[in-house]
């Protein structure tokens, strides 16, 4: 009986934890429609590999311009 309730009490706590982590979702005004927001551009990606001395490849997407460092 005494686990069933540590039980019940670590899952209630645990639940309350994560309600208080939710973030509330963003008010919209109503006099402004959702297709007037504006939009980011789109970035183009590059798929891109790299190999090590030891034969492992390795994937990875660039993207960007300018210098890297």
């Amino acid at each position: 009986m005494l686990m069933l309730r540590a039980t019940i009490a670590g899952v209630s706590l645990l639940a309350l934890s994560l309600a208080a982590c939710t973030t509330p979702a963003p008010q919209v005004a109503a006099s402004v429609s959702p297709a007037a927001k504006p939009m980011r551009a789109a970035v183009a990606l590059e798929d891109k590999y790299a190999t090590s001395s030891d034969g492992v490849k390795i994937h990875y997407v660039a993207s960007g311009s300018g210098r890297w460092w």
